[in-house]
């Protein structure tokens, strides 16, 4: 909901996605797994400036409960468009799918 276009929001994420394969990876090693798989939803809020004033686990089926606040600690530095005259705010729900090979 908000300004932010799908676009917009797919290419942020593409920009950061390095830091979420991090967090990934750090679950394959703890877990001591090649086998992990499943969803993260986060809901972001995103300001009028593109500032993420917000990051929340939304939803996961990801077994590893470590891997979500990893993920939400990136999730809140990034900055998205600024919303430009529109001046409203974004909410966002955007869900990561991580798997193993």
């Amino acid at each position: 909901e908000g300004p932010l276009t799908e676009e917009q929001v797919e290419a942020v994420v593409q920009e950061h996605f390095s830091e979420i394969q991090d967090c990934f990876d750090e679950a394959l090693v703890r877990m001591a797994s090649s086998n992990l798989t499943g969803g993260i939803a986060i809901r972001m809020e995103v300001d009028a400036s593109g500032a993420v004033t917000s990051a929340v686990l939304e939803e996961s089926s990801f077994g590893d409960a470590q891997t979500q606040p990893c993920i939400i600690g990136n999730v809140e530095k990034w900055s998205f468009p600024s919303s430009g005259k529109k001046n409203k705010p974004s909410t966002v729900i955007y869900p990561f799918f991580l798997r193993s090979y």
